[in-house]
């Protein structure tokens, strides 16, 4: 058969002279099963012999064998079979056709023959078939050696003619951890054409470090989108463990618009106060003496919900914290 090739690992067989006029004088050779069909070769005597090629033409069709081989001595006697997997594929492999089907429907595949060629690009897809929505599209190729490829798998999505045009957010969804089951679902306004989300996501019911924030949006074809996941400690930037909510300390206006009032039951020198966001990080700190009131300016921060946090001199273990709702 033309433009075979063998790749062959080197066979090499030495056989301990333990007689002086002991040596090989032939060897054997088959392919898979076919014993019936070996090939005998005769080689002048001698004590060492290796052998490092066989014909290419013994191979009856490209694909992957099993070569077996063996040798014989003077004495009439014969090694052990020595096997070797090969492959055998053409010179010049090309692609004959493909066959592509979508999710799982394998028997409803579609077949395209092709020109021979190395290299193809497939440029379309008949996608009529398929219903709006995400699925799964599954393509292979078949080469001139009647050999499949791998499956390459990908995901696509199928939009009604026209509607990325006027598609927008129309809610969104978050849980904690491997939480699923909880998870917070949450209602945009569909007439608010936007291609992104800035929405306040409240933690305060969720404690602990570490902790992982998932995220999912949906477009107004009911499509969601892939999760989002980040890292939170929740204990750490709000402080909302019971023991720490003494009262000692209220805010207000609370929602406010820019300008948050401290009020104290008590006179506080050097009063730390810090303002943490919900992931957080502290975005606001300060050093002062708290008599009765104090008024803080936080129109530069963004709105949201924070965690404003006091922390007495000499008594660092006792925290106080508010939840703060900033709002435009």
């Amino acid at each position: 058969m033309k433009n075979i090739i063998i790749q062959l690992f080197l066979f090499c067989c030495m056989i301990t002279n333990v007689f002086a006029q002991n040596k090989i004088k032939q060897y054997e050779y088959w392919l898979d099963n076919d014993f019936l069909k070996k090939q005998v070769v005769s080689i002048t005597p001698t004590v060492n012999f290796e052998l490092t090629t066989i014909p290419a033409n013994t191979l009856m069709k490209p694909g992957l064998h099993t070569v077996n081989i063996r040798f014989q001595d003077t004495n009439g006697k014969y090694s052990s079979v020595i096997t070797q997997l090969v492959e055998a594929f053409t010179l010049n492999p090309q692609i004959l056709s493909l066959e592509y089907w979508f999710d799982e429907a394998y028997n409803t595949k579609t077949v395209i023959p092709l020109t021979a060629s190395s290299v193809i690009t497939v440029n379309v897809i008949d996608v009529s078939t398929v219903s709006n929505g995400m699925h799964t599209f599954n393509i292979r190729f078949l080469d001139r050696a009647a050999k499949w490829s791998a499956v390459q798998t990908a995901r696509i999505y199928k939009f009604k003619s026209g509607s990325m045009l006027n598609n927008t957010i129309t809610a969104y969804r978050y849980w904690i951890d491997n939480d699923f089951a909880n998870n917070i679902y949450k209602v945009i306004n569909p007439s608010l054409v936007c291609v992104s989300l800035n929405e306040t996501i409240d933690l305060s019911s969720f404690k602990g470090n570490n902790r992982l924030l998932n995220v999912q949006i949906k477009d107004a074809l009911g499509m969601w989108s892939s999760v989002i996941t980040d890292t939170v400690n929740v204990s750490l930037n709000s402080g909302l463990d019971d023991k720490f909510a003494s009262g000692d300390f209220r805010t207000y206006p609370n929602p406010c618009r820019g300008m948050l009032t401290i009020e104290v039951n008590r006179t506080i020198s050097d009063a730390s106060v810090s303002i943490t966001n919900a992931i957080g990080k502290v975005i606001y700190q300060n050093h002062f003496d708290i008599v009765n009131k104090k008024s803080l300016n936080i129109n530069e921060l963004q709105t949201g919900i924070y965690f404003l946090r006091i922390v007495e001199p000499n008594n660092a273990n006792k925290l106080t914290v508010q939840k703060v709702i900033l709002q435009n």
